[in-house]
């Protein structure tokens, strides 16, 4: 820099020289920002019989794009909307086990991002009597006799097929001793007339 000296204030620049220099930093590795986020609950535990809903929900940190979900390792009967996130399933009696259902979000950026998230579901057996929380019985071991061998029926139609059962077995009651009674009225009759001969 070059000027004059005016006194104690300093100096009256009247010319400039610069030089240009080109600096290159080397920052080390920089861990890619991915502004998708999946959010999935943690890992659930259902029985048999019962519903299990939840929502998926993606947040994309890049305004207006469009976001894709979908999900791998369904398992049977499981439905999963893909406009809303929304789960929802109702594992059958055949299906106990260890689930695990891979749910992935994707935008349309260039390149897109994207965000895979795993969640597992344990299915256990309902307890002898239904998962209603209603109704009782089973053996002593917790094993259900007939859990195999019927599919499920409402309690209304366990208390319909049984009111029919006891009917039918009343009404064969009835006919019996009403046989019966005619039988012995029958034998009665026989034996006096063949006392009369």
């Amino acid at each position: 820099m070059q000027g004059i000296e005016i006194g104690t204030e300093g100096y009256l620049v009247n010319s400039v020289n610069v030089d240009w220099y080109n600096l290159a930093f080397n920052a080390g590795t920089i861990p890619p920002i991915n502004p998708l986020t999946l959010t999935v609950p943690g890992n659930q535990t259902v029985t048999t019989g019962a519903w299990i809903n939840f929502t998926v929900t993606p947040t994309d940190l890049n305004p207006n794009r469009i976001i894709t979900l979908s999900t791998t390792q369904l398992p049977a009967g499981a439905m999963f909307d893909s406009s809303t996130g929304v789960f929802s399933w109702k594992p059958s009696y055949s299906q106990t086990g260890y689930y695990t259902i891979t749910f992935t979000a994707t935008d349309d950026s260039s390149p897109p991002s994207s965000s895979t998230r795993n969640m597992g579901i344990q299915v256990n057996q309902a307890a002898p009597g239904g998962s209603g929380g209603g109704g009782s019985g089973g053996s002593s071991n917790g094993g259900c006799l007939l859990c195999g061998t019927f599919p499920a029926i409402s309690t209304s139609m366990w208390l319909l097929m049984t009111g029919g059962l006891l009917g039918f077995v009343a009404s064969l009651a009835l006919l019996t001793i009403k046989a019966r009674g005619n039988l012995e009225h029958t034998k009665r009759r026989l034996n006096r007339l063949t006392r009369e001969d």
